[in-house]
């Protein structure tokens, strides 16, 4: 009995088995492991490719508003003209003639540059916000001046919202973007745009005038155009909407 019982005890068996649970639960871990490397990098994967599509659906649209005004040009219009008055006294008698000086905004034109006579695509959106800047100017210009001013334009200017679809090739064709324009004081073109419930991303872009903006240089009667206006990429950046809310909250 008492040799069985030392056997037992010098035995390697049960050693040896727990040795390759041992070694079972290990490799167990490694394989779980390295299946959720394989998991997050996957997920990683598919995330950035989301993402370069999401960009290239924005870009492209956001290209296709910057390459339609690159190519086009807005021009004010306006007509100077003066008019003789006599005064007379109280027996009729002219006593004195004096000149009366009057200018009215006329109807611009947004066109292509090329060929020149063709309306730009963005006429209906942008015309009549640069008309009414123009009007402005045209105020700024002739104040104090003696001049008067027939029939003013006047009105605001808000954000224009556009729907437009891109081929780009990737899962997202088709699907709609969003784009907001917004012309500013210095008639420069502020642009933003997202997709239709993606809207996680957005980018953004500004449009500069090449030139100065147009006004009134030349008061000889008779009807006058300005010099033309025309628009380049200033910038243009892709946000992260998230990161750019939390960034607003912290």
């Amino acid at each position: 009995m008492t040799g069985a019982i030392s056997r037992k005890l010098c035995s390697q068996r049960g050693a040896s088995m727990l040795l390759a649970l041992l070694f079972l639960l290990i490799c167990s871990m490694v394989t779980a492991s390295i299946l959720m490397a394989a998991v997050a990098n996957a997920g990683k994967h598919r995330s950035n490719l989301e993402e370069h599509q999401i960009y290239l659906a924005l870009s492209s649209a956001v290209s296709t508003l910057c390459d339609e005004l690159n190519r086009s040009e807005y021009r004010g219009q306006y007509v100077y003209w003066e008019e003789t008055e006599d005064i007379t006294n109280d027996d009729g008698e002219v006593i004195e003639t004096i000149i009366l000086k009057y200018l009215r905004q006329l109807d611009g034109t947004y066109t292509h540059t090329s060929p020149a006579t063709e309306d730009g695509n963005l006429k209906n959106v942008f015309l009549n916000d640069f008309e009414l800047l123009f009007a402005e100017e045209i105020s700024s210009v002739l104040t104090g001046s003696g001049i008067t001013i027939v029939d003013p334009k006047s009105g605001a200017i808000s954000p224009h919202t556009l729907i437009l679809t891109t081929v780009t090739g990737t899962e997202l064709d088709d699907t709609p973007v969003h784009i907001t324009l917004e012309v500013k004081e210095s008639y420069a073109i502020y642009i933003t745009a997202y997709l239709d419930g993606l809207n996680t991303y957005k980018v953004e872009a500004e449009l500069t005038p090449k030139e100065n903006k147009p006004t009134v240089s030349n008061l000889s009667v008779g009807t006058h155009d300005t010099e033309a206006m025309q628009w380049t990429l200033g910038w243009i950046t892709i946000l992260d909407v998230e990161e750019e809310g939390g960034a607003a909250g912290a």
